[in-house]
């Protein structure tokens, strides 16, 4: 197995050619030979994940040629002091990141009483950087009365949506949460408003 680590022409090229294998192993490029194939066939459950993870390099390829991404991924990357080498390159957090799909934590509506002003908070602080979060408010009918996007409150990690229409039969209603991440993976909830109470 070769390997580099500073030469300009093959840093973080990946792929086949002249019949070796080129991957990135922190901050070297390694060659290895192809590997060997095997006649085997495939579950649907093996090819459901060779398929996403086929995906996942492709969607962190791209994000390496984007500026702002890449960034982002350069920022979580992991150094090693001992070892003097980054052990988690910005490549390989890209893929898992698309790998990790969002996750929506805790939905606060104790706030929401129908009326103009009223917070919304989203809690959907996970392992990579949220893209965005959307809310949608509905009467008891199902009607929407108003959706939009949350905005993120420095320096807590909560999403807050401001109310900006009055809901005057909120009881029974409910909200409906979307969260979004970089790759565009969506976590959904749906959160039952307070029912009114009979006597």
């Amino acid at each position: 197995m070769a390997s580099t680590k500073r030469n300009i022409i093959m840093r973080f090229f990946t792929g086949k050619l002249g019949g070796l294998i080129f991957k990135m192993r922190g901050d070297k490029t390694v060659a290895t030979e192809p590997p060997k194939k095997k006649y085997l066939k495939w579950t649907e459950v093996q090819k459901t994940k060779r398929k996403g993870f086929a995906e996942a390099m492709h969607w962190a390829t791209n994000a390496m040629k984007d500026p702002e991404l890449k960034k982002y991924y350069e920022g979580l990357s992991n150094y090693c002091k001992k070892r003097k080498k980054i052990i988690r390159s910005p490549y390989n957090i890209a893929v898992s990141n698309f790998l990790t799909p969002p996750k929506i934590n805790v939905v606060e509506i104790m706030n929401y009483k129908g009326k103009k002003g009223d917070i919304i908070r989203v809690d959907a602080m996970g392992k990579y950087q949220v893209a965005s979060v959307s809310v949608g408010i509905f009467d008891a009918q199902g009607t929407e009365i108003e959706s939009g996007k949350a905005v993120v409150v420095p320096p807590h990690h909560f999403w807050c949506y401001e109310a900006k229409e009055e809901n005057p039969q909120w009881r029974g209603g409910r909200v409906d949460v979307i969260v979004k991440d970089l790759p565009d993976h969506e976590a959904k909830a749906s959160i039952e408003l307070e029912k009114p109470v009979s006597f």
